[in-house]
Protein backbone atom coordinates (compact mmCIF):
# COMPACT_ATOMS: atom_id res chain seq x y z
CA UNK A 1 0.00 0.00 0.00
CA UNK A 2 2.94 2.37 0.53
CA UNK A 3 3.80 1.94 -3.17
CA UNK A 4 0.16 2.67 -4.13
CA UNK A 5 0.11 5.80 -1.98
CA UNK A 6 3.37 7.07 -3.42
CA UNK A 7 2.08 6.46 -6.95
CA UNK A 8 -1.20 8.22 -6.11
CA UNK A 9 0.55 11.21 -4.57
CA UNK A 10 3.00 11.39 -7.48
CA UNK A 11 0.11 11.24 -9.95
CA UNK A 12 -1.91 13.88 -8.12
CA UNK A 13 1.16 16.08 -7.87
CA UNK A 14 1.71 15.97 -11.65
CA UNK A 15 -1.98 16.02 -12.67
CA UNK A 16 -2.35 19.83 -12.45
CA UNK A 17 0.44 20.19 -15.04
CA UNK A 18 -1.17 17.83 -17.54
CA UNK A 19 -2.72 19.08 -20.73
CA UNK A 20 -6.29 17.89 -21.38
CA UNK A 21 -4.92 15.39 -23.91
CA UNK A 22 -2.44 13.99 -21.41
CA UNK A 23 -5.13 13.84 -18.75
CA UNK A 24 -7.51 11.85 -20.99
CA UNK A 25 -4.70 9.60 -22.18
CA UNK A 26 -3.66 8.86 -18.61
CA UNK A 27 -7.24 8.15 -17.51
CA UNK A 28 -8.30 6.04 -20.50
CA UNK A 29 -5.27 4.09 -21.76
CA UNK A 30 -5.15 1.08 -21.40
CA UNK A 31 -8.00 0.53 -18.90
CA UNK A 32 -10.82 1.78 -21.13
CA UNK A 33 -9.33 2.21 -24.61
CA UNK A 34 -6.36 0.56 -26.23
CA UNK A 35 -3.35 2.67 -27.19
CA UNK A 36 -3.98 2.40 -30.99
CA UNK A 37 -7.72 3.12 -30.59
CA UNK A 38 -7.04 6.16 -28.43
CA UNK A 39 -4.91 7.71 -31.18
CA UNK A 40 -7.30 6.68 -33.97
CA UNK A 41 -10.13 8.41 -32.16
CA UNK A 42 -8.01 11.44 -31.33
CA UNK A 43 -6.87 11.98 -34.92
CA UNK A 44 -10.35 11.32 -36.26
CA UNK A 45 -11.80 13.99 -34.00
CA UNK A 46 -8.96 16.39 -34.75
CA UNK A 47 -9.02 15.93 -38.54
CA UNK A 48 -9.24 19.49 -39.94
CA UNK A 49 -10.85 18.36 -43.20
CA UNK A 50 -13.59 16.41 -41.39
CA UNK A 51 -14.19 19.31 -39.00
CA UNK A 52 -14.42 21.81 -41.89
CA UNK A 53 -16.94 19.60 -43.69
CA UNK A 54 -18.97 19.25 -40.52
CA UNK A 55 -19.01 23.04 -40.04
CA UNK A 56 -20.05 23.54 -43.68
CA UNK A 57 -22.91 21.06 -43.29
CA UNK A 58 -23.99 22.75 -40.08
CA UNK A 59 -23.91 26.21 -41.70
CA UNK A 60 -25.86 24.87 -44.70
CA UNK A 61 -28.50 23.31 -42.43
CA UNK A 62 -28.81 26.55 -40.47
CA UNK A 63 -29.31 28.48 -43.74
CA UNK A 64 -32.00 26.02 -44.83
CA UNK A 65 -33.76 26.39 -41.50
CA UNK A 66 -33.65 30.19 -41.75
CA UNK A 67 -35.07 30.08 -45.28
CA UNK A 68 -37.82 27.71 -44.16
CA UNK A 69 -38.70 29.99 -41.24
CA UNK A 70 -38.71 33.04 -43.52
CA UNK A 71 -41.03 31.32 -46.01
CA UNK A 72 -43.36 30.30 -43.18
CA UNK A 73 -43.46 33.91 -41.87
CA UNK A 74 -44.16 35.21 -45.38
CA UNK A 75 -46.94 32.64 -45.87
CA UNK A 76 -48.52 33.53 -42.53
CA UNK A 77 -48.24 37.26 -43.27
CA UNK A 78 -49.86 36.77 -46.70
CA UNK A 79 -52.65 34.75 -45.11
CA UNK A 80 -53.34 37.47 -42.54
CA UNK A 81 -53.04 40.19 -45.17
CA UNK A 82 -55.47 38.40 -47.51
CA UNK A 83 -57.93 37.92 -44.65
CA UNK A 84 -57.69 41.61 -43.70
CA UNK A 85 -58.26 42.65 -47.33
CA UNK A 86 -61.26 40.36 -47.59
CA UNK A 87 -62.74 41.77 -44.39
CA UNK A 88 -62.09 45.32 -45.62
CA UNK A 89 -63.76 44.64 -48.97
CA UNK A 90 -66.72 43.00 -47.26
CA UNK A 91 -67.09 45.93 -44.88
CA UNK A 92 -66.89 48.44 -47.74
CA UNK A 93 -69.47 46.50 -49.73
CA UNK A 94 -71.72 46.31 -46.69
CA UNK A 95 -71.41 50.05 -46.02
CA UNK A 96 -72.31 50.81 -49.64
CA UNK A 97 -75.42 48.69 -49.19
CA UNK A 98 -74.23 46.03 -51.54
CA UNK A 99 -75.31 43.16 -49.36
CA UNK A 100 -78.78 41.80 -49.63
CA UNK A 101 -78.73 39.54 -46.63
CA UNK A 102 -81.81 37.54 -45.85
CA UNK A 103 -82.53 36.77 -42.22
CA UNK A 104 -81.88 33.07 -42.93
CA UNK A 105 -78.42 33.78 -44.42
CA UNK A 106 -77.61 36.10 -41.55
CA UNK A 107 -78.51 33.48 -38.97
CA UNK A 108 -76.32 30.96 -40.85
CA UNK A 109 -73.37 33.36 -40.68
CA UNK A 110 -74.00 34.29 -37.07
CA UNK A 111 -74.62 30.68 -36.11
CA UNK A 112 -71.37 29.59 -37.77
CA UNK A 113 -69.29 32.17 -35.89
CA UNK A 114 -69.49 30.51 -32.51
CA UNK A 115 -68.98 26.96 -33.77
Amino acid sequence: TDADESTTSATSATTPNLTPLQHHFQNLVPQTVSYPNFWKRYYYRCDPHRIALQWERQAHNEQLLLLQQQKERERALKEVSDAALSIGRSAASFLKGGWNVTSEAASDVIGGVGE
